[in-house]
């Protein structure tokens, strides 16, 4: 038996002899109001701070891959730019998540795709993972489900603190970070670099090609070129409460980022390779004002602004030469919202928000003259959403909770999209929570997926498809939440989802194309437990089956594994002056696949182990050392098409500082 098996074989006896809670925490992502997580009728868990701070972590999607119902998918390791995936109870796709940050979004303009790097993860608090369907209360993109960062309040931070950390790949990261301030008037200040020669911790990558005369595929290995990464990042936030009425929120991020891809070579067919790369520059600027009227009336505006641009380059097989193809992106949005309790016990929220969202795609470019090549355009196109939304919250006696809600979008590109959702939360006791809900939900196809002009590669022409429909589910689930000690909680949940014109890539000869392909459903059981032990130790298990299904094919849908585990070990010990803590997470990903769009071939990849480690040692209150070890045992697994092999081991030593 391999070392691992024993470690993991070790974990599931543990959790076997236990089951497991969380305390009842405040939530908020579930209603947008502040309510006891017990009183939500939604799979809601949290990652608190103290968690937050242990785990072997270098971006916010590892902290969820444990999480059950969450599927991650990610081919670039620490890098950004290649879309990545979190997915929530079998519903597919590269966009089907909200991500925000301070009710602030993560998600792509132009794309949808997920900011996953633009956020420190030192510069999070806590994060909300919500489960299903939420467009009646975030529109699009809430499409499976939510998940919610919160940066901490500047007087609950160190006035200054700073990190140093190395790695194999010759990994690099510095970070800085300040605050100042009480709960009048404050300020955090974040900034870091990081960066690695070869993001995929691997000395070879796999190519895998489609060999039509054959009917089979042949792997051809080649040097682990041009896979690097760097990423700057600046994140500023400035609080001010005025009196007991006012609060201001001012928030800035700022993420600049290259990563390389690759070479593409056909030597000796073709004499010209290039190195692929993409850049991203973002910035963003947010403000949030609340105002509490008193304590049945209380009001809350939101509005941000960010640019975007996205270059990427590579060879163009086309002209035989080298490109360069660039977008520019620019959203607004502005949100109002009334938060009213009447004198019968009901919270009635009621908001409007309106975001605008412009685009220019550039045509593809020599990029040492930077003209457009010949017989070639670019495009410049927008869209606009009016989203109005009611939700109302009423109690059936002490026990029992209603919460009832609708949204109306108008899309300036499809048209209307209503999304509605009604959910229960009853305790039976003061142990037991049952609670189910049942909402429709959708995603607006991106500015990407309708107006991309053709991008072509090799004989294969990429389209957008401007008569793209939105993507509908109708989601259902029961659950509950068993707390039969103060450390102890058991959650279990069965849940279904019908889905209606999901978009995807349809192949019609040299053409691929954006479509609504499909209606699919998917159905499945979520367990949790996370046991306390004592103040020393606290071990968490997680486990999904689930079950997808394309109706069109009859197949399952692509990525989506049948059976995921997360297991985790939390441990601490006050050595004299020193703290140790440690953190073991182990997850296993069970058998899923995709189709080859060159051969229209389901390929099938294995199921896997993967475990992480991080161990660190705070001397006082000063001064702190910390080991991280990500796929600990390097197993050799594939997650996407992208790249055959995951990312390998990555390990590193990090040092810091705080006062």
């Amino acid at each position: 038996m391999r070392a691992k098996d024993c470690l993991l074989l070790s974990l599931i006896l543990a959790t076997a002899l236990v089951v497991t809670a969380q305390e009842d925490d405040v939530v908020v992502t579930a209603t947008r109001m502040p309510r006891m997580r017990s009183k939500v009728p939604a799979s809601v868990t949290m990652i608190d701070s103290k968690k937050l701070k242990t785990l072997p972590a270098r971006n916010l999607d590892d902290l969820l891959q444990s999480e059950s119902g969450v599927f991650v998918l990610r081919t670039t390791g620490m890098g950004g730019g290649l879309p990545s995936q979190i997915n929530f109870r079998g519903i597919p796709g590269q966009h089907s998540t909200l991500l925000l940050i301070d009710n602030m979004p993560l998600n792509e303009g132009i794309s949808g795709y997920l900011g996953i790097n633009e956020l420190p993860l030192n510069a999070i608090d806590h994060i909300e993972v919500v489960r299903g369907p939420f467009s009646n209360l975030y529109g699009t993109d809430a499409f499976g489900g939510v998940i919610h960062a919160f940066t901490p309040s500047p007087e609950n931070l160190p006035n200054v603190s700073a990190s140093y950390e190395l790695g194999n790949e010759d990994l690099r990261a510095v970070s800085f970070q300040c605050s100042a301030g009480t709960e009048k008037l404050g300020i955090i200040i974040d900034a870091d670099k990081r960066d690695t020669d070869n993001y995929l911790g691997r000395d070879d990558v796999t190519k895998r090609f489609w060999i039509a005369e054959q009917g089979q595929f042949i792997e051809v290995e080649t040097a682990a070129d041009n896979y690097d990464y760097e990423e700057e990042r600046l994140f500023l936030k400035a609080v001010m409460q005025a009196g007991s009425a006012h609060k201001i929120a001012l928030q800035g991020r700022y993420l600049k980022s290259e990563l390389g891809y690759g070479i593409t070579s056909l030597f000796p067919l073709i004499p010209v390779s290039a190195e692929d790369s993409m850049q991203i520059e973002t910035g963003m600027g947010g403000l949030e004002w609340q105002f509490k009227a008193n304590n049945k009336v209380s009001t809350v505006m939101r509005a941000y602004y960010r640019e975007q641009s996205r270059e990427t380059i590579g060879l163009d097989m086309a002209r035989l030469m080298p490109s360069i193809s660039r977008a520019e992106n620019e959203d607004w949005k502005i949100e109002g919202a009334i938060e009213l309790t009447t004198d019968a016990g009901h919270t009635i929220y009621v908001a409007a928000d309106f975001w605008q969202d412009d685009a220019d795609f550039s045509p593809p470019m020599n990029p040492v003259t930077a003209a457009p090549f010949l017989m070639t355009a670019g495009r410049e196109v927008d869209a606009d959403n009016l989203g109005v939304y009611l939700q109302d919250e009423i109690p059936l006696g002490d026990s029992c909770t209603v919460v009832a809600g609708v949204r109306i979008d108008e899309h300036s590109t499809f048209g209307s999209a209503v999304s509605p959702k009604v959910g229960l939360s009853f305790d039976v006791n003061d142990q037991l929570v049952v609670r189910t809900s049942l909402g429709r939900a959708f995603r607006a196809p991106s500015l990407l997926e309708l107006y991309q002009p053709d991008v072509v590669f090799g004989n294969i022409t990429f389209s957008a498809n401007p008569e793209l429909n939105p993507e509908y589910v109708v989601s259902a689930d029961i659950g509950i939440d068993y707390m039969p000690a103060d450390n102890l909680t058991l959650r279990a949940d069965v849940f279904g989802n019908d889905m209606a014109d999901l978009i995807g890539k349809r192949v019609e000869g040299a053409s691929l194309s954006f479509d609504n392909v499909t209606d699919a459903w998917s159905a499945g059981l979520e367990f949790g437990a996370d046991w306390q032990a004592n103040d020393a130790i606290a071990i968490n298990a997680d486990a999904t089956w689930q079950q997808t299904e394309d109706q069109e094919t009859d197949m399952d849908l692509e990525h989506m594994p049948e059976l995921m585990l997360g297991l985790g070990l939390h441990a601490k010990k006050q050595v004299k002056n020193v703290q140790l803590s440690c953190s073991l997470t182990e997850t296993y990903v069970g058998e899923r696949g995709y189709v080859d769009f060159a051969s229209g071939v389901w390929v099938e990849m294995d199921d896997y182990w993967r475990a992480d480690v991080a161990i660190k040692g705070s001397m006082g209150n000063t001064s702190w050392i910390g080991v991280s070890v990500e796929n600990l045992f390097d197993e050799l697994y594939q997650e996407s098409p992208l790249m055959v092999h995951a990312p390998g081991r990555l390990y590193s030593v990090t040092v810091g500082i705080e006062y």
